[in-house]
């Protein structure tokens, strides 16, 4: 990353312990971002600056003081995902944006947790992995941020139930996977304020558990929110 060297020693290690040349680039863009955070100077140039440009590009926002978000935005539930190295790079280097609002009241979280537009049956298995997206929630998700509402009056938890996912038994795999991260994903936010459980939704005015039934959640997930 960013023009450095790797030892070839080392990626022969890795390619010993991977399957498959996917699994070795994640091996060696993990190793890469774990030596870029062990050094002190700071990322500039290079790559780093290529891909805060496609960002900024990709979602039409050129300030850097709200880089996070349009991460975010670039990474919703559903859409292509950055590798959890690289959000784990840009989280070293941008955190203090993890409590900013922008114009519509909104953190990182929130754009987070919406869903994309673009269906994830259709996307290649290769853009889409549900753990580095939930990876980038939970680092987003803190005590305060789940707390904070956008300018709607609406907490993270809400936007992360009003885009619930329509899933059948004939459903791609891709499509189930998101079901299942969606709803891990709101585990989360209700353990760490259950208090929301019993906030409505300022702009459907539902209960969180009506929300769910109301956007296809499972039977369980609207079960569990009923009952906590």
């Amino acid at each position: 990353l960013n023009q450095r060297c790797f030892s070839t020693l080392a990626a022969q290690g890795i390619q010993t312990c991977c399957t498959s040349s996917t699994q070795i680039y994640r091996k060696l863009l993990e190793k890469a971002v774990e030596e870029v955070l062990t050094d002190e100077s700071p990322l500039e140039g290079g790559i780093f600056d290529r891909m805060k440009l496609i960002i900024k590009f990709s979602t039409g926002n050129d300030d850097d003081g709200f880089l996070l978000h349009s991460l975010s935005s670039m990474t919703r539930l559903g859409g292509p995902c950055l590798p959890a190295p690289l959000l784990k790079l840009f989280y070293h280097y941008h955190h203090d944006q993890v409590q900013v609002k922008d114009k519509n009241g909104c953190l990182p979280l929130h754009y987070a947790l919406m869903k994309s537009d673009k269906a994830a049956g259709a996307l290649h298995p290769g853009q889409f992995h549900a753990a580095d997206h939930q990876d980038w929630i939970r680092l987003l998700a803190t005590d305060c941020t789940v707390r904070v509402c956008d300018q709607d009056g609406r907490l993270p938890l809400h936007h992360a139930l009003s885009h619930g996912l329509c899933i059948s038994e004939d459903s791609a795999v891709g499509d189930k996977l998101l079901q299942l991260t969606k709803e891990q994903s709101v585990e989360d936010l209700v353990k760490m304020i259950p208090v929301s459980l019993e906030l409505r939704d300022p702009i459907s005015r539902l209960l969180p558990f009506q929300e769910a039934a109301a956007s296809d959640f499972s039977t369980s997930c609207i079960y569990d929110l009923l009952r906590a």
